[in-house]
């Protein structure tokens, strides 16, 4: 199913990264590369240790350091999706929280110890 397809992708993102990183922030810097591409991610983790925040955390580390670069390429003049892919995983991230509210009995009992839910085939 398409569904199906796009977590496995969304697994294969996230393995991009490395396994030192908690599951849950190497999730959200697959979202973002799914939105902006993995070398646009990279960059940002790289400017976050240029300005002293986690490499290995998204929200509030290299989520700024991606609102730096925008602020940075537009400075430039030149157009840049770092914005709006801050943007776009603070939705996804919105719309995830929704559903776990919504659904919280049923993914407790499929999530792991790190609350993330498995993808079926892939160490669940």
């Amino acid at each position: 199913s398409g569904i199906l397809a796009g977590v496995r992708y969304l697994d294969q993102l996230r393995d991009q990264f490395e396994s030192e990183i908690p599951v849950t922030d190497r999730t959200w810097f697959a979202v973002a590369s799914y939105h902006a591409g993995a070398s646009r991610v990279v960059r940002a983790r790289e400017r976050a240790v240029e300005l002293g925040l986690d490499p290995d955390r998204w929200f509030g580390h290299v989520e700024r350091a991606m609102l730096a670069l925008a602020e940075e390429t537009r400075s430039a003049g030149r157009k840049g999706m770092y914005r709006h892919t801050v943007t776009y995983v603070r939705e996804v991230r919105t719309r995830f929280d929704t559903y776990v509210q919504a659904t919280a009995p049923e993914l407790a009992l499929r999530a792991g110890p790190d609350g993330v839910t498995k993808t079926p085939g892939r160490g669940s």
